[in-house]
């Protein structure tokens, strides 16, 4: 077992809880594009949520360590979002989404990874909560 003492922290932030919101989305719209438009609507800074429901068609990809990128693929079928989660961040006026995302397809075989734009949702129930800072 690591000692708390020897973990080498990188950046450290205290952050209290702020709103919750809990919201339906049952559109074709980008599930990425959702949550930072829930974002910007009740001026969310910084945060974290989870996701679950369907989607119509997801990206997810996997960081290639020797090419240095992520390699997407496109789930071009209705999936079960297991789980989906992540941070907003604030960059300038716009939140940025990190999300990682599990799916199911109708067979039971999984697949996930990082969440790319272009997620359509089918149907999603999103759990949005908000952190602030303390100075």
């Amino acid at each position: 077992m690591t000692s708390l003492s020897t973990i080498e922290i990188q950046k450290q932030n205290e952050y209290r809880l702020g709103r919750f919101i809990r919201t339906e989305i049952a559109t074709e719209t980008n599930l990425i594009t959702a949550i930072i438009d829930l974002c910007n609507r009740y001026v969310i800074r910084k945060g974290h949520f989870r996701a679950t429901g369907r989607v119509l068609s997801a990206t997810v990809g996997v960081y290639d360590r020797s090419q240095e990128v992520y390699v997407t693929h496109l789930e071009e079928q209705a999936t079960e979002v297991l789980f989906c989660g992540g941070t907003i961040d604030t960059q300038g006026e716009e939140s940025a989404v990190n999300a990682k995302i599990i799916l199911a397809d109708q067979q039971g075989q999984l697949t996930g990874g990082h969440l790319f734009s272009k997620t359509i949702i089918q149907e999603i129930e999103i759990d949005l909560q908000e952190l602030t800072e303390i100075k």
